[in-house]
C-alpha cells in the first residue's frame, strides 16, 4: 500500500502519519496497524480509532451502515452510539436516510449499506474528504490509503504547482489519473462507482427561501449558528481561533452565553498581517472578559511539510502548512471552530467588481473552479468542458440560479479545506456553517446584496452591538 511505502520514506510508523483516516474495501485486513474494522454488506471500513463511530440501524433494529466524524442534527444535537433511520411512511429506508443526512452539520462520511449496493456521503462542503479508484473500487480518505500501487500522474493537471499553492483541483480530480474525489451532496455507488446528486432534490427550498425577507435570514442564520456551535462545544471540548474578520467574530457572539465552554481562545502570529489580526482578536477578547493566546511557532521542518503532503494525498496545500504549525500546539482531541463556509454570506464567488456575473456565465464558472497554474502550461483535461456541464445541469430547476455559489461549496472547499482537514492530526476543524439549510437560505439572497456586505452587518449588528466599534480587517 502506498501509505506504508510513504510511512517508510518518513522513517514513522504509518499509524502516526495517517491519524483520523479510513478505507473502504473488501480486504478483511486493516491496510494501517492499529486501524479498527466494522463489517458493512461485503466490504470492511477500516478506520483510525481517533474516529468516532456512529451505527445505523432501520426500524426493525438491523444494521444499515455507519458514520465516521462528527455529525449534528437538525437541532444541533451531537449524533452518537446508534441512530434509528426514520422516514415518512411507505419511504424506502436509502431515502430516508439522505432526507436525514440533509439536515445534519459536521465532518462526517456516511457509508449505506441498501441491501443492493453500497453508498458513500460525505457531509455537506466535504469537510470529510473522500476519494475513490475507479479501477479497484477502494473508497478512502486520501489516495495513500487507497492506493495499491504507485501514482499514475495526470499528464494535463499540474501537481506541482498546485503543491506550490498555485491551483486547486476540482469537478472530481485528483493527482492520480484513475483516481476521483467523492462531490458533497452526491451519493457514490459502489455497484456503478458513478455519483449523483441526493441534495437538493428539487427547487421548492430556495423558491420558499427567496420569499423570505432579508431580516428573516439573518434571524435563522442566527439560530442554527448558535445551535450548532453549542451543539459542537456539548460534544467535545474546543476551542475558537479569534482574528480580526467577520466570520470569527460572528462565530464567536453566537456562542457568547457559553465561551465558559471553551478551552481555548487563540490567534495565529506567523507573519505583520496575521499579528494586525491578533491584536484585534485580543481587542474583541477584552471586550467578552476572555483570556486571548498568540501562537507563534517556527516554520515546518522538511520531515513536517513531507508529512503534511503524503497526509492530504498531495491534493492541496491553500495555507495548510502555515496553519498546521501553530495548530500543533493546541491540545488534543479538541474541535478547531471555524467560519470558512461563509464566504456564501459575501457572495465571494460571483466576481469582485461590477454587478454579479451571470449564474451562466461557463467561462467564469470555470474560472471560479480557481485550477490556475495548474493549466497554464496549455494541458487541459479533455473532459472538463463536459465535467463541469454536467456538474451544473445536476443542479435541479432555479438552484441553478446559484451555480456559483454551490460550486464554492461542491468544487473549492471539499478540495482545499476537505483535503487539508487530514494534515491535522491533533484537532478536528469543523464549521457550525456548514449546513445545508443555511447554504441554502443564504444562496437564496441576490449576490449583488450579499457583495454588499449586508447579512454579515446585520448578523453582528443583532448579536454584537457592543463590538461595533472595534475594527474589521
Amino acid at each position: 500500500m502506498l501509505a506504508i511505502e510513504k510511512a517508510e520514506e518518513l522513517g514513522t510508523p504509518p499509524e502516526r502519519i495517517f491519524v483520523g483516516q479510513f478505507s473502504l474495501s473488501k480486504n478483511v485486513d486493516p491496510p494501517i496497524p492499529g486501524y479498527l474494522s466494522q463489517p458493512i454488506a461485503d466490504h470492511y471500513l477500516h478506520y483510525c480509532p481517533s474516529l468516532d463511530l456512529l451505527t445505523l440501524t432501520d426500524k426493525t433494529g438491523a444494521k444499515r451502515g455507519c458514520v465516521l466524524g462528527i455529525a449534528l442534527d437538525a437541532k444541533g444535537e451531537h449524533l452518537a452510539g446508534q441512530v434509528e433511520i426514520t422516514g415518512q411512511e411507505g419511504q424506502s429506508v436509502p431515502d430516508a436516510l439522505e432526507e436525514m443526512i440533509s439536515t445534519w452539520t459536521g465532518r462526517y462520511a456516511v457509508f449505506m449499506d441498501t441491501r443492493s449496493d453500497l453508498r458513500i456521503y460525505t457531509d455537506a462542503v466535504g469537510e470529510m474528504g473522500v476519494v475513490f479508484d475507479t479501477r479497484t473500487g477502494i473508497v478512502g480518505s486520501t489516495l495513500p490509503v487507497v492506493l495499491n500501487r504507485a501514482i499514475e500522474e495526470r499528464p494535463d493537471l499540474s501537481n506541482e504547482a498546485i503543491m506550490a499553492s498555485r491551483g486547486h483541483y476540482a469537478l472530481g480530480y485528483t493527482r492520480d489519473l484513475f483516481c476521483e474525489r467523492l462531490f458533497p451532496n452526491h451519493r457514490l455507488s459502489l455497484k456503478t462507482l458513478e455519483q449523483s446528486r441526493f441534495w437538493p432534490r428539487d427547487d421548492a427550498e430556495l423558491t420558499e427561501a427567496m420569499q423570505m425577507s432579508e431580516d428573516d435570514i439573518t434571524d435563522e442564520l442566527i439560530g442554527i449558528l448558535r445551535r450548532n456551535t453549542l451543539g459542537f462545544m456539548l460534544a467535545k471540548a474546543s476551542v475558537f481561533p479569534l482574528s480580526g474578520g467577520q466570520d470569527s467574530r460572528i462565530l464567536i457572539s453566537s456562542a457568547r452565553d457559553h465561551l465558559d465552554m471553551s478551552s481555548i481562545i487563540f490567534g495565529m502570529h506567523h507573519n505583520w498581517a496575521s499579528g494586525q489580526d491578533c491584536d484585534i482578536g485580543a481587542q474583541v477578547a477584552a471586550r467578552l472578559g476572555l483570556n486571548y493566546w498568540r501562537i507563534t511557532a517556527p516554520k515546518l521542518k522538511r520531515w513536517g511539510q513531507r508529512a503534511f503532503d503524503a497526509r492530504v494525498g498531495w491534493a492541496t496545500v491553500s495555507g495548510g502548512k502555515r496553519s498546521l504549525r501553530h495548530t500543533q500546539r493546541l491540545p488534543d482531541g479538541h474541535l478547531v471552530i471555524r467560519g470558512n463556509v461563509m464566504g456564501l454570506t459575501r457572495a465571494s464567488d460571483w466576481g469582485r467588481e461590477g454587478k454579479a456575473k451571470a449564474w451562466d456565465n461557463a467561462r467564469f464558472g470555470k474560472k471560479r473552479l480557481l485550477l490556475g497554474d495548474a493549466i497554464n502550461d496549455g494541458s487541459v483535461p479533455v473532459d472538463m468542458d463536459s465535467r463541469y456541464a454536467s456538474w451544473r445541469d445536476s443542479l435541479p430547476g432555479d438552484v441553478k440560479l446559484r451555480a456559483h455559489d454551490f460550486s464554492f461549496c461542491e468544487n473549492y472547499l471539499p478540495n482545499s479545506l476537505g483535503a487539508r482537514n487530514y494534515a491535522y492530526v491533533n484537532v478536528t476543524h469543523v464549521n457550525p456553517f456548514a449546513s445545508r439549510r443555511a447554504i441554502m437560505i443564504t444562496s437564496s439572497l441576490a449576490p449583488d446584496i450579499r457583495r454588499e456586505g449586508a447579512i454579515n452587518r446585520a448578523i453582528l449588528e443583532k448579536i454584537a452591538p457592543d463590538l461595533r466599534d472595534i475594527p474589521l480587517i
